[in-house]
């Protein structure tokens, strides 16, 4: 205490109780804080084809879904659109995602497969946009959907 001996009675005594319950303070301040990432949200694609990204929160991992199709400058060969929906953890803006079962009346993409196939999606997250750095779509998606790009949060 002899630090302290500048400091009048009372501010002492604020000083040590800050000390002594400060860290019970300040655990249950970053749970609050940080429980709700930054990049939760709507994306559009930039650029000609029609994708959306929706990523969202739940029990501390965070799912990325992907739902589009090719470019529709493409006319009459435009391939159908494809659901990735895939669930990882949000390192430093990176989420590295592993493919989840999906069930819609045109798709289905089970557990079994999925597990065995292990496919993945890196999306990159900066304000206001995402990138899509890598979507395992090949054999998954038809031929000329590629979700790889830059994103723009809508919402």
């Amino acid at each position: 205490m002899p630090y302290l001996c500048w400091i009048s009675r009372s501010s002492r005594a604020l000083v040590l109780a800050l000390l002594l319950f400060g860290g019970e303070l300040g655990r249950g301040w970053s749970e609050t804080v940080s429980s709700t990432p930054n990049v939760v949200g709507h994306y559009r694609r930039i650029g000609p084809a029609i994708v959306a990204l929706v990523v969202s929160a739940r029990d501390g991992a965070i799912q990325a879904r992907l739902e589009g199709g090719g470019s529709p400058s493409s006319d009459g060969s435009v391939p159908a659109d494809c659901i990735v929906q895939a669930v990882g953890q949000l390192n430093s803006q990176l989420l590295i995602a592993i493919f989840q079962p999906v069930e819609t009346a045109d798709f289905s993409y089970d557990a079994r497969q999925a597990s065995a196939e292990k496919r993945r999606v890196i999306v990159a997250f900066a304000p206001g946009t995402a990138e899509v750095k890598q979507a395992d779509t090949d054999g998954y998606c038809g031929i000329g959907i590629d979700f790889r790009g830059l994103y723009r949060k809508i919402d």
